[in-house]
């Protein structure tokens, strides 16, 4: 009797969907390495994901989630303008993600609800106040950063409004 297989048959295993790995091959071959807006993105949306794990570096966390979220307002505003759109706005830009993500138009600006968040965490003294700490909470944080992987999901697919229903 093996000591290390005691009492574990193959039944007992649970294999990952396909789906999700053929997901992943997708997203990876389709990343542009010579985009490098992208790619700071990516990297402070992967930093961001580790360090919002620890309490105490919650803020730089913050820090880069916002830098990410940048780099996804101007991937969008480029792809925008290249669809035509004259002048991309925030509005365009927020349009353009509920579109595809098939929700209903609210008519505020891209990202609107962490915007001033990104003001205080960046200038300590605004015309928001002086603050001493950055704002975030944790909910906002892991809502923010699951948002901008949806979104960098979207941006690297070059999902448009029809072809996000099956992705």
């Amino acid at each position: 009797m093996d000591f290390f297989r005691a009492g574990v048959s193959r039944s007992n295993y649970q294999f990952r969907d396909d789906d999700l790995l053929k997901l992943q091959q997708n997203l990876f071959s389709k990343i542009n390495l010579s985009n490098y807006a992208l790619i700071r993105g990516l990297y402070c949306l992967v930093k961001a994901s580790m360090l919002v794990n620890s309490r105490s570096l919650a803020e730089e966390a913050a820090y880069n989630l916002f830098i990410a979220l940048d780099v996804a307002f101007h991937l969008i505003l480029r792809k925008l303008a290249d669809a035509g759109v004259q002048n991309p706005s925030t509005r365009d830009a927020q349009f353009h993600l509920e579109e595809v993500f098939g929700q209903e138009h609210t008519n505020l600006k891209f990202f609107d609800e962490f915007y001033d968040d990104r003001i205080k965490s960046f200038h300590p003294i605004s015309r928001l106040g002086r603050r001493l700490y950055g704002p975030e909470t944790y909910s906002e944080l892991y809502q923010l950063k699951n948002h901008l992987k949806e979104t960098y999901k979207c941006v690297i697919l070059g999902l448009d409004p029809l072809e996000a229903q099956n992705p």
